[in-house]
């Protein structure tokens, strides 16, 4: 009967394995230090790339009108009726009525019956240029009777407060094209619109409704 085969030596065994783990542990520091440099540069370049986009859009927008301007509170100001597009922003000209607004506007053709062809708007920063502007205004006008009012020019109210002045408004001709003007002291705000189509009759109408 043949005998039990003699066990064999696990030593030589444990120390490949011993050193295997070595190995291994020695690569993976080596890894973790080779890697660890690597992501600070990465965090470094994001840094960098944020700080780069974030100036490209703050110049992008300083290219914007803004919210609260005189421009936009201009706009904001307009009778309903103008689509987007339809008003776009002027200068003053030198000596012109309009030279002491803040803001100004030249619109083309108000879309609601009767309104205007064209018209001006202009914004001021207080009462007395205002009213200034007014008087140079109407001073060019062929001015005639509002249509069911009295003279030109002539005190305007609001319905809801008959007995309080909400500003000023002439009706006329200029250079034979129907034409009307007035103030809104409240908004500090002139407005110059003309017709032709559509006539007088047309654009009062039009102001009752929505010009105010």
């Amino acid at each position: 009967m043949p005998g039990t085969p003699p066990g064999r030596n696990p030593w030589p065994i444990i120390a490949g394995v011993a050193a295997l783990v070595v190995v291994l542990v020695i690569a993976a520091v080596v890894i973790a230090m080779v890697m660890g440099g690597d992501d600070s540069n990465p965090q470094a370049n994001r840094t960098s790339t944020t700080t780069s986009t974030t100036t490209s859009k703050t110049v992008t927008t300083t290219t914007t009108p803004r919210a609260g301007t005189p421009q936009s509170k201009l706009l904001s100001l307009l009778p309903a009726g103008y689509p987007n597009g339809g008003c776009t922003p002027a200068t003053p000209k030198a000596n012109s009525i309009w030279v002491n607004a803040v803001a100004m506007v030249d619109c083309d053709q108000n879309t609601n019956q009767g309104g205007p062809s064209r018209a001006v708007y202009g914004l001021f920063a207080s009462a007395d240029p205002l009213k200034k502007a007014f008087d140079d205004d109407i001073a060019a006008v062929q001015l005639l009777n509002c249509p069911g009012a009295g003279p030109s020019p002539d005190g305007w109210h609001h319905d809801s407060t008959p007995t309080v002045s909400a500003g000023s408004i002439a009706c006329g001709t200029y250079k034979n094209h129907p034409n009307m003007i007035w103030t809104n002291d409240a908004k500090l705000l002139l407005c110059d619109v003309y017709g032709d189509p559509p006539a007088l009759e047309d654009l009062h109408t039009w102001w009752t409704n929505y010009g105010g």
